[in-house]
């Protein structure tokens, strides 16, 4: 025990059989370290420093412990200058604060943009340059940058590359606010990911609790809205056999999600899911299902009745 403590690995307790247990190191983790550590090193010995103007011309905005966020946002306002920055919550700081400023994932796209305008509309520029895009959001999402506009198939080969085993894909995309508002038709591409993802024998449910999370950042000052988007993916998986099984579990999970974000239990919104899968067309029958999943309900709540007064 001494000599793992002195190594690269580490030793953790296993309740199960009620001792420690060594492991060995991470070394697929530790080059990932390395590799992130030598691209900051290169991108350091390209930086040119330069000061930067006092805060105070940024005017009122003054947040304790926030210069380093700051003096990019005011250097960028005394040059006229637009603020690349990949930190949402930077871009709209500058913003408040008469900068412009963008993000790579916008740079990427007006890029995209820009070769078919700049090139004959003939079929091998349009393939080549939606190759290259394909390729940068597929890099993009390797690397975990999220806000990424992708398409259900682009995502789903991402995670097959990956085996569907790093659950940050998950979080760097449906588990990010943007990701819904991005996405034209959310409910069918996460259809089409968990589908995908069971097919693959992949964590299916894991990116289903995900999805209930984030979506239910939406609608904060709405709780009712919160609770019937949250019914709605917890009921959106309907492709297994034990399908309403399937949704009572995921309600469960969705009703820890509502009560931490102070909303109605999502079971009691089962009608407005229903309403909202028949006007995008989701389910074929998203009465019948809701239906279903409501009797199930109430023999679970009559059982546990049953027990208590037993």
């Amino acid at each position: 025990m001494d000599g793992w403590s002195a190594s690269s690995g580490s030793v953790s307790y296993d309740p199960a059989r009620d001792s420690a247990i060594p492991r060995g190191p991470d070394i697929d983790g530790h080059l990932a370290a390395l590799d992130r550590f030598a691209k900051l090193e290169l991108a350091f010995s390209r930086t040119q420093l330069t000061s930067a103007p006092p805060l105070s011309s940024l005017g009122e905005p003054a947040i304790e412990g926030a210069e380093a966020w700051m003096a990019p946002i005011a250097l960028a306002k005394e040059r006229a200058l637009c603020l690349w920055s990949d930190d949402a919550t930077q871009r709209n700081l500058a913003r408040a604060c008469g900068a412009s400023a963008f993000g790579t994932v916008t740079l990427q796209q007006l890029r995209s943009a820009e070769r078919p305008d700049a090139e004959d509309l003939d079929d091998a520029a349009c393939a080549a340059a939606l190759a290259a895009r394909r390729s940068e959001v597929m890099t993009a999402l390797g690397e975990r940058v999220v806000d990424v506009p992708a398409d259900p198939e682009t995502l789903i080969e991402q995670a097959r590359r990956e085996g569907w085993r790093d659950p940050g894909l998950a979080a760097a995309t449906v588990g990010r606010a943007v990701w819904w508002t991005l996405t034209p038709t959310p409910w069918r591409d996460l259809q089409a990911l968990l589908a995908a993802a069971r097919e693959d024998s992949g964590p299916a449910a894991a990116w289903q609790e995900t999805a209930i999370w984030d979506v239910s950042a939406l609608a904060p000052d709405d709780p009712s809205r919160t609770a019937a988007l949250i019914a709605c993916v917890c009921l959106i998986e309907s492709s297994l056999p034990a399908r309403v099984d399937h949704a009572v579990d995921m309600l469960r999970a969705g009703s820890a999600v509502a009560a931490r974000r102070k909303a109605p239990s999502p079971g009691d919104y089962l009608a407005q899911a229903a309403i909202g899968f028949a006007a995008a067309g989701v389910l074929a029958d998203p009465q019948a299902f809701v239906t279903q999943v409501r009797a199930r309900l109430n023999q679970e709540h009559d059982e546990a009745a049953s027990s208590a007064q037993a």
